[in-house]
């Protein structure tokens, strides 16, 4: 499920220039259906849409997940930074993705929750409410009993 929000930074002074944060834009919080649940495939992905880099190191999710940036993470200008459950586990699935640090502790919650990110100082980065319907998701034709259900790819679909 892609996420995005851009928030601004507005810097006062003779001449304001605006700045976008970076933000959490996507998040794969039950990746299959089946039984045990594969929790090691989830992850989350940050999105820098700043035309400069950013150091990352120090960062955590306070809400959510827990797991802290290591020192020296950059998320590259205009780039990407994916954080997964479990490296080894994602590096099988998606071998392309290059810019991938991971082995959080705890799981996505399947049907919703509040991920918030914090910066090294503690200041928040950008947060996210996410749910498996409304907003989040598309209406469809439950095939059981023809009624009416919530369908995402990142509630099950991998």
């Amino acid at each position: 499920m892609l996420l995005l929000f851009l928030r601004l930074v507005l810097v006062i002074g003779p001449a304001a220039v605006a700045a976008a944060a970076p933000v959490i834009n996507e998040i794969m919080y039950r990746p299959g259906t089946g039984v045990p649940e594969r929790t090691g495939d989830e992850y989350l992905e940050i999105y820098n849409p700043d035309a400069q880099p950013v150091d990352a190191g120090g960062w955590r999710f306070t809400t959510g997940i827990d797991f802290t940036i290591p020192a020296g993470r950059i998320i590259p200008a205009n780039g990407y930074l994916v954080i997964c459950a479990n490296l080894t586990d994602f590096q099988a699935r998606y071998p392309g993705v290059t810019n991938v640090i991971g082995n959080w502790t705890g799981t996505l919650a399947n049907s919703g929750e509040k991920i918030t990110l914090v910066d090294a100082a503690g200041v928040v980065v950008d947060q996210v409410e996410y749910a498996d319907e409304g907003d989040w998701a598309t209406r469809v034709r439950e095939q059981s009993f023809g009624g009416w259900d919530w369908a995402t790819l990142a509630d099950g679909g991998g």
